[in-house]
């Protein structure tokens, strides 16, 4: 079945690079520019107000799936890339059960729950907004930062749950605010209980904190960088590292991030992807990195463009907030790069603060093997001269040690590094940028950006739920299980902007793809 899948999906397609470099510079928004940051940068809820709130909890649920199960789960979770931080489970707790008594604050009425997974380091709560009221808005409450993230709205539903922002902690509160004292039409489906606490996570010692570079330009550049933490289908949870992304054409700062395929190959995964910034520390080997619940965090609004080949992601996030230390959007560079060149990498090793590594070139356009199978290619291959890469630094940016600082791959796989006195052997493969260019020119360049990329399935099946919910069964379930599988899905994706104008151009391959995809919904639907 996953043969004649793999058959049906595969496009066969062919691009070549640009045939002349291009380059554009970063831009860089100083902390003193911004204004205070709203919404998803700062608390959602003024402080009194979120004091009232908090002080009228009345309801609470409380959740043992993986009480003492932490250390077990961090063994499962070891050896796979990228970096697999929680797993979550169903809960399924409906509008009349969810909420405690509401209470009026102005012309509100507000409906509060307390949320608890014991022993969970952080949490992500999955809810259902399908049935929300127009006017309605709803806030996760992260306890240990006395901070609210929202409002979200039914405008922001997705199929199958919208996943909150990240807390840290064990517990967080949902809140809603309605004009009515009836229960909202919210419904808790889902937890993600996270068991790595992430001011303890270890990283390599010979990893080189970002704060003690003394070059200033590199300094800017650094608060472009962001920590992702992803749906990774399967009931897990991942990090990865990426950056934003300039388009100098332009007046505003678009919110373009790059990042790998293997972190974010999905339009579902990505919008549901919490981006969080500024994770560092404040000086030199400080050791002060702040938890997650005092930075700023950001939405994705949509994967514009991903390659499984070249192992590269372009996303659109939602706001970007200005945080303490600025805010970059790097600038990137076509030319082909030169064996030997001076190279530098940003990123989150172990899902642990900011750093810094630098290196040289080693070879480019190299395909990387697994299992046989010619998995990546046209990969530029780094050794590291000064620090490491590692679980979490997955899809890093890659830039030119030349002075310009042009974005030139994101990090796809490379070697188990050390720490010893030979670093021969620390060796990684980047998506080639010059390579993905054609496909995201459109977005870094010019005034109009292209149409985004679209989902065939989306599209056909659109008042058929059943039918996307088991075709994602089937994909999560059981693809993602083998080898085979996870190329069938990125074949998929790779062909779905020319499916999407098949299907809406022809009425007969509409019916073939319907004819062809309903049997695997249903093998999904069926799938533990």
């Amino acid at each position: 079945m996953r043969i004649a899948l793999t058959a049906f999906l595969v496009v066969i397609a062919a691009g070549s690079a640009a045939s002349s470099a291009a380059i554009t510079g970063h831009t860089y928004v100083p902390a003193s520019q911004s204004e205070v940051q709203a919404g998803r940068g700062a608390s959602a809820l003024p402080e009194g107000e979120l004091e009232r709130y908090l002080a009228n909890l009345t309801q609470t649920h409380v959740f043992d799936a993986f009480d003492g199960m932490n250390e077990a789960l961090k063994a499962a979770s070891a050896t796979h890339e990228p970096l697999r931080v929680a797993r979550t489970f169903p809960v399924e707790v409906g509008p009349d059960m969810l909420f405690g008594k509401p209470f009026a604050d102005g012309a509100w009425q507000v409906h509060q729950t307390v949320i608890t997974s014991v022993d969970a380091e952080a949490l992500r709560l999955r809810v259902d907004l399908a049935s929300l009221d127009a006017q309605a808005e709803v806030y996760v409450i992260d306890l240990l930062g006395a901070r609210a993230f929202g409002p979200y709205t039914f405008a922001d539903h997705v199929e199958g749950g919208r996943w909150l922002p990240t807390t840290v902690g064990d517990t967080a509160v949902l809140l809603v605010r309605t004009t009515s004292a009836s229960a909202p039409l919210v419904r808790l489906i889902e937890l993600a209980h996270f068991y790595w606490d992430f001011s303890e996570l270890k990283e390599l010692s010979c990893n080189v904190d970002a704060a003690c570079e003394t070059d200033p330009t590199i300094q800017e550049l650094s608060s472009g960088v962001g920590v992702l933490v992803i749906p990774y289908g399967g009931g897990e949870f991942a990090i990865c590292s990426g950056c934003l992304l300039e388009n100098a054409d332009t007046p505003e700062q678009e919110p373009y991030f790059l990042t790998a395929n293997h972190c974010i190959a999905t339009a579902m995964d990505a919008v549901q992807t919490d981006v969080i910034w500024d994770f560092r520390t404040s000086a030199c080997d400080a050791d002060d990195a702040p938890s997650f619940s005092a930075l700023p965090h950001s939405d994705v609004a949509d994967l514009l463009e991903t390659s499984s080949r070249l192992d590269a992601t372009l996303l659109l996030l939602g706001d970007v907030p200005v945080g303490d230390y600025g805010r970059a959007y790097l600038g990137w560079d076509t030319r082909e790069p030169a064996v030997g060149e001076s190279i530098i990498g940003l990123h989150y090793p172990q899902g642990t603060y900011l750093r810094i590594s630098h290196g040289r070139v080693e070879a480019i356009d190299q395909v990387v093997y697994s299992g046989g199978l010619d998995v990546y290619r046209r990969q530029t291959r780094v050794v590291w001269d000064e620090g490491v890469t590692e679980p979490g630094s997955s899809g890093s940016c890659l830039l030119f040690d030349d002075g310009t600082y042009g974005v030139l791959g994101a990090l796809s796989n490379g070697e188990q590094h050390t720490c010893g006195e030979d670093r021969s052997g620390n060796i990684d493969n980047y998506a080639s940028f010059r390579d993905f260019f054609p496909s995201v020119e459109g977005y870094l360049t010019g005034t109009t950006p292209p149409r985004p990329r679209r989902c065939p399935a989306r599209r056909v099946f659109k008042d058929r739920p059943e039918v996307l919910a088991g075709l994602r069964a089937f994909r999560d379930k059981g693809l993602r299980s083998s080898g085979l599988g996870v190329l069938a899905i990125a074949a998929y994706y790779d062909a779905a902007p020319y499916l999407v104008d098949v299907v809406e151009a022809s009425p007969a391959a509409r019916v073939l793809f319907i004819g062809a995809a309903t049997p695997f919904a249903a093998v999904g639907r069926a799938l533990p």
